[in-house]
């Protein structure tokens, strides 16, 4: 009997033979098979199909992370996009501006405003650009919540 972790990777694996086959990964069928995941609202299997990649041989880069939080984002499942965020991390992909908007975006989704704005706030601690579309997703995950103050202070950090 596999274990509850075996079970997941092999789930992984056959996402991906399914999507990519066995051949050589390319890494822009690899960001379009991430996409498609958001897409089928499979975002619970994206870090595991992360890990079955590095375990292939391929290498961990923040398009690829980035294509996997925004996919999480676009499931509406926060946990799945800071988790992917926190492995990225741990693993020393460099993340950008983009890894970090999809993660925002997806604590919007989830009506998770205190983390939006942990992650804004680890984006300038961090010196990353924060842009408009950073400060629009902390906005609504605030707006969403009704945390109105924070909402009008975001706007005055803005302008």
């Amino acid at each position: 009997m596999l274990s509850v972790g075996r079970t997941r990777l092999v789930v992984a694996e056959t996402i991906i033979d399914g999507h990519l086959g066995k051949s050589e990964l390319d890494p822009r069928a690899a960001m379009r098979m991430l996409t498609t995941l958001g897409k089928e609202n499979k975002a619970a299997h994206l870090e595991d199909v992360l890990e079955c990649l590095k375990q292939r041989g391929f290498e961990h880069t923040m398009y690829l992370a980035s294509a996997a939080i925004v996919a999480c984002r676009r499931c509406c499942d926060w946990g799945a996009a800071l988790a992917i965020l926190r492995k990225m991390r741990a693993s020393r992909v460099d993340l950008d501006t983009i890894s970090y908007n999809g993660a925002i975006s997806a604590c919007a989704k989830g009506g998770e405003w205190a983390r939006a704005l942990e992650l804004l706030g680890e984006m300038a601690a961090n010196l990353f650009e924060l842009d408009i579309i950073s400060y629009s997703a902390a906005v609504s995950a605030c707006e969403t919540s009704g945390e109105w103050p924070k909402v009008f202070g975001l706007l005055a950090e803005m302008s």
